[in-house]
């Protein structure tokens, strides 16, 4: 694991695959610091692919090293109905929980969007009403 907001990710991932690179990065933030490093962490003939703009919506690479590379970014609306029926599911069965980092009266919203922006929470922020 790399925490690309203390380390250099491209660089770390360098390091840990002695200078070949990943063949995939799955991409799903769209941080333009993040989309940076993931796109420089890939090997020869690696593919990054994006299916979210959480972070943002732009996102900036080197054309040369993507032509060079041999690179490929592909852009993916995430999955199928079928995924999602299968996510569903397992969600209903408790076979996927998701994390609650904090939970806040509504009427501290502001609290919790300053939470997230920050990422000073790790985990799913629930607003309940009062």
């Amino acid at each position: 694991t790399v925490n690309y907001r203390r380390e250099d990710l491209a660089a770390r991932v360098m390091e840990m695959t002695e200078g070949k690179g990943v063949e995939v990065v799955c991409e799903n933030v769209g941080d333009p610091h993040l989309w940076q490093g993931a796109f420089n962490s890939l090997a020869y003939r690696g593919r990054l692919v994006t299916a979210g703009a959480h972070g943002g919506s732009h996102g900036t690479i080197d054309i040369r090293r993507l032509y060079l590379r041999r690179n490929q970014v592909i852009g993916s609306v995430g999955g199928s109905r079928r995924d999602i029926g299968r996510t569903l599911e397992a969600t209903r069965t408790h076979g996927i929980r998701a994390h609650i980092g904090r939970v806040l009266p509504l009427n501290r919203a502001r609290e919790a969007h300053e939470l997230v922006e920050q990422r000073a929470v790790l985990g799913k922020v629930i607003l309940e009403p009062s």
